[in-house]
């Protein structure tokens, strides 16, 4: 149960680590924005320092070949204006050379930043991929199946040790334990039919006194319930002929005949009500809610209602 059935449900894991992702991405186009910004500054900048690096070659040979040598005012401006384009140099440079170096500092920071952020990304992503492995493994093997099987035959068998010992504290408190995770991969399946596009519709019964949870079948003519259902209540005496039934998905079953006491769904009981009993693994939940129930209702599904089957007696 902690492992497959609590916590985080898969789906929202994997969306978790998708927004990751895309967050990661934006991240690092915000960051690469802010460095091609910063890098336009700074080819600006050395683009300036070439320029006056050109003026003061072209001061230099102006002063090699001065001309007009008579004009010693002319040649004191001449060498002003090449030593103020010096000092300019000079000054632009050191800029230049800082501003070089933030740039280096920050695209280092900026690496470093983002090989952080998609070691975290990655950490997350390679948690959702185990999780998926392990529980593709899971159903693959068919422990999914065996662990229902196994909660349903516990709860056969706890039910029969409380008719032979009524009352039992014991066996109560195993009884409303085993309830608890029934109803724990109850609410598991909901949820996950919910978040598909034409999931399921599964709704909780009450066969006779046990807490059930079965599909709405429209299309099935009988109810069908699994084995360990019946056992629990105590009612494999009373099963009739094979029959052969078509479940959800088309896939025809085998199972036998039989009479449900009492049903309950959606606050609204019938009782003996005609049924099939198969084996839990060929529906994968406590049964299949079929016409020989609805027929008796005028049923409306509503997914955003609680119960999500409204029913309404003829």
């Amino acid at each position: 149960m902690d492992r497959f059935y609590r916590g985080e449900r898969l789906e929202t894991a994997i969306d978790r680590s998708d927004a990751g992702i895309q967050k990661y991405n934006a991240h690092a186009q915000e960051l690469q924005k802010t460095l091609l910004a910063e890098r336009s500054n700074l080819d600006r900048m050395l683009a300036s320092v070439e320029a006056i690096q050109a003026q003061l070659k072209a001061a230099d040979l102006e002063l090699r070949d001065p001309g007009d040598r008579s004009s010693r005012e002319a040649l004191k401006r001449k060498v002003d204006a090449r030593n103020a384009l010096a000092s300019k140099l000079a000054e632009q440079s050191a800029k230049a050379r800082s501003a070089l170096d933030a740039h280096n500092a920050m695209v280092t920071r900026t690496q470093q930043e983002l090989e952080e952020h998609r070691k975290r990304v990655m950490a997350v992503q390679a948690a959702v991929n185990g999780r998926l492995a392990a529980f593709k493994a899971f159903t693959e093997s068919g422990q999914d199946v065996a662990f229902f099987l196994d909660l349903n035959r516990l709860l056969a068998d706890i039910r029969q040790g409380l008719r032979d010992k009524p009352g039992d504290p014991a066996l109560q408190e195993r009884l409303n334990r085993i309830r608890g995770f029934r109803r724990e991969l109850a609410a598991w399946a909901i949820v996950g039919q919910a978040l598909k596009t034409n999931g399921l519709v599964i709704v909780e019964a009450l066969v006779g006194d046990e807490p059930g949870w079965f599909i709405v079948d429209t299309g099935a003519m009988d109810t069908i319930v699994n084995e360990e259902m019946l056992d629990a209540l105590d009612l494999g005496r009373s099963l009739g002929r094979e029959t052969s039934l078509s479940v959800i998905g088309g896939l025809r079953v085998k199972g036998l005949s039989c009479r449900i006491p009492q049903l309950t769904v959606a606050g609204q009981t019938l009782t003996e009500v005609a049924a099939s009993v198969v084996p839990p693994a060929e529906v994968g939940v406590d049964g299949l809610l079929g016409q020989s129930f609805l027929k008796a209702f005028v049923y409306t599904i509503d997914e955003k209602a609680p119960t999500k089957l409204i029913l309404i007696r003829r």
